[in-house]
């Protein structure tokens, strides 16, 4: 999604058309509700080019010569990707560091490794190497 940022697009607001992420993280269409989160379409067996994110998407599968049937598998359905959404934002709640412990709380669907790398990651990550 980063090319898509670069291109312009506003990954923190949903847009009429988008498919959201409501309060209780069931999935349907933008409602100009705010309580709604962007959500990120994951490309699979089933993907729609239906969404406003498919220029740079298709760009990135036309460039690796990959195409969405591509994730399905008849031999091995077990390895198959229906795809699906992924929210473009983390939600953290509940934040709070009592040294050495830090607790919150994140949006289903989230992964605390990417929060904790936030927090760790030094002023100058190029200079640290990262």
């Amino acid at each position: 999604m980063s090319q898509a940022f670069e291109y312009g697009e506003d990954l923190f607001l949903p847009k009429e058309g988008d498919v959201c992420f409501d309060k209780k993280n069931n999935l349907g269409r933008y409602q100009n509700d705010p309580d709604q989160r962007l959500a990120i379409p994951l490309v699979g067996y089933s993907y729609s080019k239906k969404n406003r994110f498919d220029y740079q998407i298709s760009k990135v599968l036309e460039k690796e010569q990959i195409h969405a049937k591509d994730f399905f598998s008849k031999e091995m359905q077990e390895v198959s990707d229906e795809g699906g959404f992924r929210q473009s934002t983390i939600k953290c709640e509940s934040f709070s560091v009592n040294e050495p412990l830090v607790s919150f709380t994140l949006s289903r669907g989230s992964y605390a490794t990417i929060l904790l790398r936030e927090l760790m990651k030094p002023s100058n990550p190029i200079a640290a190497g990262f």
